[in-house]
């Protein structure tokens, strides 16, 4: 890992490209058998390496136990494990990468999972099988233009919290007209909630079905209330597609993923037990965007 920046985003890989030099003429000339570099040359390749632990470890020790690097594992962690669909994790060279890594080379924790960056070969990794999946927050920088222009059309859907799946054909299912529980808009059911909560966060899943395609994209409000009247404690909004990289609808096709909120100790013990966050019923809410006032009902 090397801390560093340049144009384009990329880290500047400068100074660990002379490392990598150096290390290679060592191994070189230990290849050939040169007695008098032998030594020199594992010490060498010993102290750099040790070098480069000590200068480095406080960089990556931050950058996987702040907020953003503990979430990005944890998605990772969550993300499903498909014999049949072999996914891989695809993430920009950057800090976000860096986490990931960490949790596949140094922890473990994901040794499993195949992670690749913006260098990769998609078409190379889509023959062979591979379902590819990223987070939201990458559509920012990488739209859906950018993927489709290597792939063809694509159908991204939600695989878990903060991830998405994209596929090369629309994943459809066949839904018991029993289990559409509630219309919401514009031919858009709900086929179920569930919430799950961790140590550090609260899951809310909510399933829905749409046998069309919705014609318009709408914001996604999650807040967390008190069993009693009075302002979210918590709030994990997403705003509709002006502000956001792809439409929810598109990301969220069959299995809409959430937002994760840190739970409030008094919110969860007035809730009841661990898994129930429902607040009694509808809310109304209302929120300021764009210097208008919007009103409405919780659903």
């Amino acid at each position: 890992y090397h801390q560093g920046g340049a144009a384009g985003g990329c880290p500047d890989a400068g100074p660990a490209r002379a490392d990598w030099r150096l290390g290679l003429l060592a191994l070189a000339a230990l290849s050939r058998g040169v007695p008098r570099f032998a030594w020199a040359g594992a010490a060498g390749l010993l102290v750099w390496g040790v070098a480069l632990l000590v200068y480095q470890r406080p960089f990556v020790e931050g950058l996987v136990r702040e907020d953003t690097g503990q979430e990005v594992i944890a998605s990772v962690s969550s993300l499903p494990r498909n014999a049949l669909e072999p996914p891989v994790f695809w993430m920009p060279w950057g800090t976000r990468y860096f986490a990931a890594s960490y949790s596949r080379l140094v922890t473990a924790e994901n040794a499993d999972l195949r992670m690749v960056d913006h260098t990769a070969d998609l078409s190379a990794l889509v023959d062979a099988g591979y379902t590819l999946h990223t987070q939201p927050a990458v559509f920012f920088r990488y739209p859906l233009a950018w993927w489709e222009a290597q792939l063809g059309p694509l159908y991204p859907g939600a695989a878990g919290v903060d991830l998405v799946r994209l596929s090369q054909a629309p994943r459809r299912v066949q839904l018991d007209p029993a289990r559409l529980r509630q219309p919401v808009v514009e031919g858009i059911w709900i086929t179920g909630v569930e919430a799950r909560c961790t140590a550090h966060f609260i899951d809310l899943f909510v399933g829905w079905y749409a046998e069309e395609a919705p014609t318009q994209d709408y914001s996604v409000l999650v807040h967390l209330l008190r069993a009693e009247d009075g302002p979210p404690l918590r709030q994990a909004d997403a705003q509709r597609a002006s502000v956001w990289p792809a439409p929810h609808h598109h990301l969220a096709t069959q299995r809409a993923g959430a937002g994760s909120l840190p739970p409030a100790t008094d919110a969860r013990r007035r809730a009841g037990a661990p898994g129930d966050v429902s607040a009694g019923g509808a809310r109304s809410f209302c929120q300021l965007r764009r210097n208008r006032l919007f009103c409405g009902r919780m659903v």
